[in-house]
C-alpha cells in the first residue's frame, strides 16, 4: 500500500482498487483530490460555467488580450521578439 500511495502522490497517478474485477475505490494524491473538489465546486455554479463557456468562445474567436497587453509587462520576464 505505501508504494501505491507514493505512486499516486508523486506521479499524480490514480490507482483503481477492484473487488472481484469491479472498480470499488480509487487511491489518488491529496493535492489531486483537492483539485477535483475545487473543480466540482466551481462547476456547481451555473454562472461560473456560463462564464467559462463564454471565455472559451471568445478565445476560439480570437477575442483576447495577452498578459503583456493587459499588464504592460511580459508574463515570464522576457519580451517577445517581433
Amino acid at each position: 500500500m505505501p508504494k501505491l500511495i507514493t505512486r499516486a502522490r508523486r506521479l499524480m497517478d490514480r490507482v483503481v482498487i477492484t473487488r472481484r474485477g469491479k472498480p470499488e475505490a480509487v487511491i489518488m494524491g491529496f493535492e489531486e483530490f483537492e483539485c477535483w473538489v475545487e473543480t466540482l465546486e466551481l462547476m456547481r455554479n451555473p454562472e461560473t460555467v456560463r462564464g467559462i463557456r463564454e471565455g472559451l468562445k471568445d478565445l476560439a474567436a480570437g477575442r483576447f488580450q495577452s498578459f503583456e497587453e493587459v499588464f504592460g509587462k511580459p508574463l515570464h520576464g522576457k519580451a517577445k521578439k517581433r
